[in-house]
């Protein structure tokens, strides 16, 4: 399942842990979805006007727009992922979220190769081969001109890409961010001063929509102790 392949960290107006969207009193209502954000408003959204699913009424990837009487900042971040800053209203009426979309899944192929001494290569595709009678993942490149770097066949119970979720690091960037966004754009500090970093916690996009779909409690967690897709794990048990 798609949503499963991302994970968010969404931060309320209270400077919470949120559940990734949040309606602004103007109706508007943003939600982090995958490593986008989408936009809806219920006397906004005209029928026929777009591909979009009543009431979503944009989707937003990156730069600076004012929809819907809310204030939208994003920009491109780690992990091929989103980050977002939302406002409106100033003073006692001023309400925010942010957060992050991205892909939760990582790479060790280089780490891989670095311990084996095996030249370090970008791979161009993944698969796997019949070896003594038994089938082992490799990983190929298509090549440049005459020559093709032969397929690598990997050592056993090896995982190239292992779920991450969203990482300290990227969070540690997103903080950067936004906060040099609030200095250069004289943006209320309330909601920035507000958040405690340490304790903000992030979830699957997949697991929330089985948790929705399930009515059961969305299973969120710190960084550091970021599981596996529930999807992905149920699979691994087939």
């Amino acid at each position: 399942m798609a949503l499963s392949n991302w994970d968010t960290l969404a931060i309320g107006s209270n400077g919470k842990s949120s559940e990734g969207e949040f309606t602004f009193s103007s109706g508007t209502t943003v939600e982090l979805y995958k490593n986008w954000a989408y936009i809806a408003n219920d006397k906004m959204w005209i029928e026929g006007s777009s591909s979009f699913t009543e009431p979503t009424i944009a989707q937003f990837t990156e730069g600076h727009i004012h929809l819907g009487g809310v204030e939208l900042y994003a920009k491109r971040g780690k992990q091929s992922g989103i980050y977002l800053f939302a406002k409106a209203g100033y003073g006692e009426t001023l309400q925010c979220f942010g957060g992050i979309g991205c892909y939760g899944y990582g790479s060790t192929f280089k780490e891989y190769c670095e311990q084996r001494n095996i030249p370090y290569e970008p791979y161009d595709y993944s698969s796997s081969e019949l070896v003594d009678g038994e089938w082992r993942d490799t990983v190929g490149w298509f090549g440049k001109g005459k020559k093709k770097r032969p397929d690598l066949i990997l050592d056993k119970d090896v995982d190239l890409n292992p779920w991450i979720g969203v990482t300290k690091e990227t969070i540690a960037d997103y903080k950067k961010w936004v906060t040099k966004l609030h200095k250069d754009e004289y943006i209320d500090k309330d909601w920035l001063n507000s958040i405690n970093w340490d304790e903000l916690i992030r979830f699957n996009q997949g697991d929330a929509f089985f948790a929705e779909q399930l009515g059961t409690d969305l299973p969120a967690s710190s960084p550091e102790k970021s599981n596996e897709p529930i999807i992905s794990q149920a699979f691994k048990n087939v």
